[in-house]
């Protein structure tokens, strides 16, 4: 009879001891899970964010060239000299060029 008792509460113990430590398994995946949620949701608002930003950014970006091309038209001499050009008076105008050193060259 003793042993019996004996198994049984050994037993008990055994069911006890593997309820928690499954019932804290199941907790702390729930935590896990709940912490991905939330870097899966900032992510998405911050990428949401970039979207909005980058679309004004272009806008703007599209504005500033609609703004050269029609300044770019406008350019004439005087134009020049108002903005601090100077004419060149040198007859002997210089180009700076450079050379490549090899130009076979493979990026492997």
């Amino acid at each position: 009879m003793k042993n019996t008792v004996a198994k049984i509460a050994n037993s008990n113990q055994a069911n006890i001891i593997a309820f928690w430590t499954l019932l804290s398994a199941i907790v702390l995946t729930f935590m896990i899970y709940c912490s991905f949620m939330y870097k899966m949701v900032g992510n998405a608002v911050a990428g949401n964010q970039l979207k909005s930003e980058i679309a004004s950014l272009n806008s703007e970006l599209s504005d500033n060239e609609f703004s050269y091309i029609n300044s770019f038209e406008s350019i004439n001499i005087n134009s020049a000299f108002a903005l601090g050009f100077k004419q060149v008076k040198s007859t002997d105008i210089v180009f700076l060029t450079r050379e490549v050193a090899n130009r076979n060259v493979a990026i492997r």
